[in-house]
């Protein structure tokens, strides 16, 4: 039986997870493959058929996705941009600090300025930060 390079993945088959495990695997990443690794995630970021639910995008995948292709400083889509920021909008409260950070840096680097709706649940944050007194160490 012949082995099946990992080029060879059937990239339209693979949940999230799978997907940006691939955009960190720098060995057999090439224009191609990170395109179809796009129109598989808008396509999971976009569909309400109940059969795909379990290969959808949480949080930490939606923060890894942009993080991955922000490190490849490869560009983001208008569509794929509003779809991710959707995803994230019904997902903010599953963001960790670290994720959260992490989709920041990767849209500030990309240069991208995140939708006023994605901002919003920042500024309750900054107005509990703002009110925390320094602490003096001992």
């Amino acid at each position: 039986m012949r082995c099946r390079s990992t080029t060879q993945l059937n990239i339209q088959a693979m949940d999230s997870i799978k997907l940006c495990r691939m955009l960190k695997d720098r060995k057999i990443l090439s224009e191609t493959i990170i395109t179809e690794i796009l129109n598989r995630a808008l396509f999971l970021l976009q569909t309400e058929d109940t059969r795909y639910n379990r290969l959808q995008f949480d949080a930490r995948g939606l923060a890894t996705i942009v993080y991955q292709l922000a490190k490849l400083d490869y560009g983001i889509s208008t569509e794929f941009l509003h779809a991710w920021t959707n995803k994230a909008i019904n997902l903010i409260e599953d963001f960790i600090p670290q994720g959260l950070a992490n989709s920041i840096w990767a849209f500030g680097h990309l240069g991208i300025k995140p939708s006023a709706q994605f901002i919003r649940p920042f500024s309750k944050l900054v107005k509990v930060v703002q009110n925390y007194k320094c602490q003096r160490s001992n």
